[in-house]
């Protein structure tokens, strides 16, 4: 048995407060944040703690809201107040999978609420458990290896999951019973994304609405914007005219030695603070955002490299030409340099000094932007061009992994299914719709813009499986040479991709 660091009290589902539960509205949820943390040589976006925000009362009831989404066609199943126990840790991240009573605050009631009709479903007890974040995907391993039933479901750091599929721990999904990726409340670009001949090992899921948390957005400074009388980026992305270019115009725009002594540093303002490295880089989100997908599937159902050389070339070019000026972009890395820990850009947003910044959709629970003196808007990462259909927004979430323990699949298929399910009217409403939408940002044209990036998180599996593929976009990126860095590594990514999907194919 694993020893864990701490167990949440477990509780039984009478079906009088179930009914009267399920009729309350909403309180006021006061999270913590998932902006970047500080103190890496680029943001550590696997931790699922940054800033909290502190606690406060809870406000008056706001309406409430629910979408209307079929429920899922599952036999009646009763498993006689068994318990269904999550691994996971602390911090927000873990915190949608279990909340222990109603506190009114918005979130934690949603899940209160949902935890209380899966178990009066099912005749379970929900449950969870937490460790430390670094350790999950080594504790999730071991459960299989040492056929521990404790956990039916791990929810872990998907990169660190990644580097333990391949040994044969975990599940398909694809093979549990209930389970339907079909539907709407899936998120179906992580489905496709993480598919591999057939197969997905890792998922996530509303239960735990990362995906969202986590995508890069763009947040930017009204006063700057209009002080230097640039387009409102709102009607560009309305005309469809916000595009890589336009960006990179703005961006190049607004720069002011403003202290006037002739050096540029952190106390003046630019266009941008731009995060470096493969995870969080300002450049990944920029050629996501682009339609540029590390790998797509194959005809024999197989995932394969794809990334079209020429255009990537150009977008590294377009950027490099303003973000290595350093009259117009806080360069993190170099900043990094001169102050010997990695700074926090978002910091120098509130306090006026970038006109953008980006940050995950989870940066709006930070009490900084709470705070912030100068209005901000959101915006979603731009297109390559206009002819580009679709937005795209990088994604690194947390997923779900099920440990091959010889559990009941059943059980387990029908709670992710139905939970998934109820979650998509429950406690994604109440986090994005409420406390998201509601709460945080600053004007509705920001609603509509969390909308389109709502619609458009894209994970790729090559991104979290060990392929290293990013690092070499990334890298190709630094190098300014997309053909030198990646194009002479081709066969080498090809030949890793195709050694896990092999792998994972051959996992009984």
């Amino acid at each position: 048995m694993i020893t864990k660091n701490n167990t949440k009290n477990k509780w039984v589902i009478p079906l009088g407060l179930l009914l009267a539960l399920t009729a309350a509205s909403c309180g006021n949820g006061t999270e913590e944040s998932l902006s970047s943390a500080e103190g890496t040589s680029e943001p550590d976006v696997s931790s699922p703690v940054s800033q909290a925000e502190p606690a406060s009362e809870p406000e008056s009831e706001p309406e409430s809201v629910v979408y209307d989404v079929p429920a899922p066609d599952l036999p009646e199943l009763d498993y006689g107040g068994k318990v269904f126990r999550f691994m996971s840790c602390e911090g927000l991240t873990s915190g949608f999978l279990y909340a222990e009573a109603m506190t009114g605050e918005t979130v934690n009631d949603a899940i209160f609420r949902r935890n209380l009709m899966i178990g009066e479903k099912f005749h379970l007890v929900m449950d969870r458990d937490v460790y430390d974040y670094m350790e999950i995907a080594e504790l999730a391993a071991k459960l299989a290896m040492t056929g521990d039933q404790t956990y039916q479901v791990v929810f872990g750091n998907s990169t660190e999951l990644g580097d333990r599929i391949p040994l044969g721990n975990f599940y398909d999904f694809c093979e549990i019973p209930h389970i339907d990726f079909s539907a709407p409340y899936w998120y179906q670009l992580s489905v496709s994304a993480m598919s591999s001949y057939g197969r997905i090992f890792m998922i996530s899921s509303d239960i735990c609405p990362t995906p969202l948390q986590n995508a890069y957005v763009l947040y930017f400074n009204k006063r700057i914007l209009s002080e230097n009388d640039l387009k409102d980026p709102y009607r560009l992305v309305d005309e469809n005219q916000w595009t890589v270019d336009q960006f990179l115009s703005m961006v190049s725009a607004v720069s002011s030695d403003l202290n006037g002594d002739g050096v540029w540093d952190e106390s003046d303002q630019y266009g941008i603070g731009a995060h470096s490295g493969r995870r969080a880089g300002t450049f990944m989100s920029l050629a996501i955002g682009s339609n540029m997908h590390f790998s797509k599937l194959g005809e024999d159902g197989g995932r394969v490299v794809d990334i079209d050389g020429e255009k990537m070339q150009t977008l590294i070019d377009k950027v490099r030409l303003v973000f290595r000026d350093q009259t117009k972009v806080l360069d993190a890395s170099l900043l990094e340099a001169r102050l010997g820990s990695y700074p926090s850009m978002l910091e120098f947003f509130v306090n006026g000094k970038l006109l953008f910044v980006s940050d995950s959709v989870g940066a709006l629970q930070n009490v900084m932007l709470r705070e912030m003196q100068d209005d901000f808007g959101v915006l979603p990462y731009p297109k390559y061009d206009s002819e580009q259909e679709s937005y795209y927004h990088r994604s690194l979430p947390w997923m779900f992994v099920i440990p091959k323990v010889g559990q009941d699949l059943e059980m387990v298929g029908a709670v992710m299914q139905y939970g998934t399910w109820l979650s998509s009217y429950t406690v994604l409403p109440a986090y994005y719709e409420i406390t998201i939408k509601k709460k945080r940002v600053r004007d509705e044209d920001a609603e509509r813009m969390l909308d389109i990036v709502h619609d458009t998180v894209y994970v790729d599996f090559s991104d979290l499986y060990d392929t290293h593929i990013s690092d070499y976009v990334w890298n190709s990126y630094e190098a300014g040479s997309f053909a030198r860095v990646f194009g002479t590594t081709l066969k080498k990514m090809t030949k890793t991709l195709n050694s896990i999907q092999t792998k994972l194919r051959n996992i009984e």
